[in-house]
């Protein structure tokens, strides 16, 4: 399997259409810090207005040729960022999602050279929340909690080095069950 994360920047019209319609879907957006459904005029204009940002990247995250989710990096200063992610609603429970969430880890710290990330789960998000500890090292961080229009995310952290430590024994063993042979970012 091949896993493309395709800068928003280099998205075609096809593709930033799909992205929007994927990301006003109820099932995703009850998910974000932004519930609202967006307007396409305002998605098109956020889009180009990522041209001139430094503090965040976005990526659509296609395996082999299909597009299957985004990933999300806000906030980005020299030492930390926030990272986020969704998958498509028809790839929800497909086990996707830690092959999106691994590789992002390795090129937050390995690409951009990072040594801290930082998350936001909707407290009633449990099975995600309880998956970036498990699989991935993730601790509460109890200053990373926020409440958006009634809405409670809970926050975890990783370091670098957590991350570096962290025995991958059972993450690896899932990763192995989609025989990823090719990683890249455009």
């Amino acid at each position: 399997m091949k896993v493309c994360f395709k800068n928003f920047l280099n998205l075609t019209d096809e593709e930033i259409k799909l992205v929007h319609t994927e990301r006003n879907k109820s099932v995703i957006r009850k998910k974000m810090y932004n519930q609202n459904e967006i307007p396409f005029e305002s998605h098109m204009e956020w889009i180009s207005g990522l041209k001139n940002r430094s503090d965040c990247k976005y990526f659509l995250v296609f395996l082999d040729e299909d597009p299957v989710g985004v990933v999300d990096f806000i906030d980005i200063t020299k030492n930390s960022c926030e990272f986020g992610f969704y998958l498509f609603e028809s790839y929800l429970r497909s086990g996707y999602g830690i092959i999106l969430e691994k590789y992002s880890i390795d090129y937050i710290f390995e690409n951009l050279g990072l040594e801290l990330l930082n998350i936001a789960v909707l407290e009633s998000n449990k099975n995600v929340y309880k998956n970036h500890m498990k699989y991935f090292g993730f601790v509460k961080d109890d200053k990373l909690d926020l409440i958006r229009d009634a809405n409670i995310f809970l926050g975890f952290s990783l370091s670098k080095n957590q991350w570096v430590s962290l025995d991958k024994t059972i993450l690896n063993k899932c990763l192995s069950f989609f025989d990823i042979q090719e990683v890249n970012w455009e």
